[in-house]
């Protein structure tokens, strides 16, 4: 998540993530809005996350 915005009430979030395209030789960076309803909380440490803790 890069960052928050919100518009007429509704909060919308910018999120990038990377791809791979088969053929490609590096991946893609994908960047696009989203409803703040469609995402999900993370835990913090990624450790806890994975009960490597």
């Amino acid at each position: 998540m890069i960052e928050w915005r919100r518009h007429s009430y509704k909060w919308s979030a910018r999120i990038s993530y990377c791809i791979e395209v088969q053929g490609a030789p590096d991946p893609v960076v994908v960047e696009r809005w989203v409803l703040a309803e469609a995402l999900r909380p993370v835990r913090a440490d990624p450790n806890a996350a994975f009960g490597l803790r």
